[in-house]
């Protein structure tokens, strides 16, 4: 799922938020393995 990873980090960046438990509306939550 690059696909996804792409997305989460495209969303951290919007945010400008710490990936640390951060819950997605697709029920993941970061951490999560990036990369």
């Amino acid at each position: 799922m690059r696909q996804s990873q792409q997305v989460f980090r495209a969303f951290m960046n919007a945010t400008a938020r710490p990936a640390t438990a951060v819950p997605l509306s697709g029920g993941i939550s970061a951490p999560a393995p990036l990369d």
